[in-house]
């Protein structure tokens, strides 16, 4: 089965291809092709090609995530198979709580893209603040399984603390929740507004004079300076 994107200016989903947890899924023996003008938006990036048709071939999983990689911003895009020879612009959508813990600056931050398991040199685009939108325009032909980002002129890894067995529960939270874990730590939580409102030491986080909604928290080993981001729900 082989889907062609011509006459919408843009594309919210595509029901037959969605599936949870992935952003997008297609499946084997199908294909998505994205005509040459056409917007092609997921779930917080959007693509554009400029000359070649882009051809998303299953099977492909598209997802999201608040994990950051070593140091970038707490938002990454993957891909479980690359997306080959992408030519045109790409913008990348964030909200400013997710540039806190990696101490972007939106005046100065770049776009980062894996190949295998390469993170490539910093991508300078063009910066609209008051959007909150990075677009980086590919010129030739490029594949790439990964997209985030970071500040300029750092080298991108995997933390080892992500490995590390941690758990936050419960999420959604009505007054308090427990982080489980033998680190020393510091925990952090930070409003919509990437505004810290809450610091502590201890692992039972009592929360109960939040106000409702979605916060950031940043959980840091307090020996070695690395972290975990996490999202929850105060209900």
């Amino acid at each position: 089965m082989k889907t062609f994107i011509k006459v919408f200016s843009y594309l919210l989903c595509l029901v037959s291809y969605l599936s949870y947890p992935q952003d997008l899924a297609i499946k084997s023996g199908s294909s998505l092709t994205v005509l040459p003008g056409t917007d092609f938006y997921v779930n917080g990036i959007n693509f554009n090609p400029s000359s070649l048709n882009f051809t998303l071939n299953g099977p492909i999983d598209f997802s999201r995530t608040a994990t950051p990689v070593g140091a970038s911003i707490d938002r990454v895009f993957n891909f479980s198979n690359a997306i080959t020879n992408f030519q045109g612009d790409v913008t990348f959508f964030y909200e400013d709580s997710e540039l806190v813990a990696s101490s972007a600056n939106e005046l100065t931050i770049v776009l980062r893209t894996k190949d295998g398991a390469t993170w490539g040199i910093d991508l300078i685009p063009i910066r609209k603040g008051g959007l909150n939108t990075l677009t980086y325009n590919f010129p030739t032909s490029t594949n790439f399984s990964s997209i985030t980002a970071s500040k300029p002129g750092i080298t991108l890894s995997v933390s080892k603390f992500n490995e590390l067995k941690i758990n936050l529960f419960p999420n959604p939270v009505i007054s308090s929740f427990q982080i489980t874990t033998d680190l020393t730590i510091e925990t952090l939580i930070y409003n919509n507004l990437g505004q810290a409102v809450f610091k502590s030491n201890e692992k039972n986080i009592d929360v109960s004079q939040l106000s409702a909604g979605t916060y950031l928290i940043i959980v840091k080993d307090l020996n070695s300076n690395n972290f975990n981001s996490y999202q929850i729900i105060k209900l």
